[in-house]
């Protein structure tokens, strides 16, 4: 075989998710990914199993007890506007010789990107009750891994 199983598949998403396993309460089943998919109706009902977060070592029946779970991540679109090139002191660069040869590319006030942002359920909710309420956030663009010695200090998390 040269691709990946369906468990294997599955195993990655719930890791990748920050899931600890699977939960089927029509069977009263739960597996923990160190113990991935043991019982034999695994192949049959594992479409009804849920994503599931460890509760307790050891329940009622001597096994590790795992519970239905959300995600705890959301990929939320959004559509950035540039706005302005600044220097690393905040100051807009568009009065500069260089700020006008960036001006003059793709990257000018109102050209829009669409992307992706990947945050928790609760900085999602945030966003869009903050945007409902009628704020916008603004956000500076930096690469997702600085380079060696780089600086991220104007950066908030």
């Amino acid at each position: 075989m040269t691709g990946k199983t369906v468990k294997e598949i599955v195993a990655e998403y719930l890791k990748a998710n920050k899931f600890d396993g699977l939960y089927n309460g029509d069977l009263e089943c739960d597996c923990g990914l160190g113990d991935f998919m043991p019982c034999a109706g695994c192949d049959e009902w594992m479409g009804a199993c849920e994503t599931a977060k460890f509760v307790k070592e050891k329940g009622e029946d001597g096994e590790d007890l795992y519970e239905p779970a959300e995600p705890d991540t959301k990929t939320v679109p959004v559509i950035l506007v540039f706005d302005d090139w600044r220097k690393t002191d905040g100051e807009s660069a568009y009065n500069t010789e260089k700020g006008l040869e960036l001006s003059s590319g793709d990257f000018h006030s109102g050209t829009v990107f669409h992307a992706v942002l990947l945050l928790s359920a609760s900085n999602a909710e945030e966003l869009s009750d903050a945007m409902a309420d009628g704020f916008q956030p603004v956000f500076w663009a930096l690469p997702a891994e600085p380079e060696k010695g780089g600086n991220h200090a104007n950066a908030s998390s």
